[in-house]
């Protein structure tokens, strides 16, 4: 299973319209793009929901049952290069996105899947140039990882091609 496709659901708060998306922070965005990350959040990542908040830009805690059992850190190492560290349940994961490589970001329903409403999953399709998304190891090299991933949010479409939009005119296809 891809890492990607280990990261959370979740139900969006913010980012309601184009203009607010492109005037959020490059790390937020791909949290809300790629991850579905965003203040106020409720994840869906098992059978309790957990409550995201955001502690600065690109850094993110979330809580299940009042407890602290998730943490999502975006960092943009180089711009339109973002590392992505996402823990949750003691097992850490670690993405990096390549915006430049990326040509196109789309999204599609996947209907309802049993997940409390407001709550539905979505397929994303990255289309692009490989290494656009890899998993760095430990040794310096990188795996590929699978460019489908998805994600379930309260988020409509509209919002999240909002986020995706704004990234891609932030970082263009090289």
């Amino acid at each position: 299973m891809s890492l990607l496709r280990l990261l959370p659901a979740l139900a969006l708060v913010g980012f309601a319209s184009a203009a607010a998306a492109q005037d959020a922070p490059s790390v937020d965005l791909v949290a809300l793009a790629f991850v579905g990350f965003a203040e106020g959040a409720q994840v869906s990542m098992g059978e309790e929901p957990t409550m995201v908040h955001q502690t600065g830009a690109g850094t993110f805690d979330g809580m299940t049952n009042g407890a602290l059992d998730t943490t999502l850190t975006v960092a943009e190492t180089t711009p339109c290069l973002f590392d992505l560290t996402f823990t949750h349940a003691g097992q850490t994961f670690r993405v990096r996105l390549d915006l430049g490589l990326v040509e196109s970001i789309a999204y599609s329903p996947g209907g309802s899947m049993g997940l409390p409403e407001p709550i539905l999953p979505y397929a994303i399709e990255l289309t692009g140039a490989e290494g656009m998304a890899v998993r760095p190891l430990d040794d310096g090299t990188t795996e590929p990882l699978d460019n489908t991933p998805s994600l379930a949010t309260s988020a409509t479409i509209d919002q999240l091609q909002a986020a995706a939009a704004a990234l891609q005119a932030a970082c263009p296809s090289r």
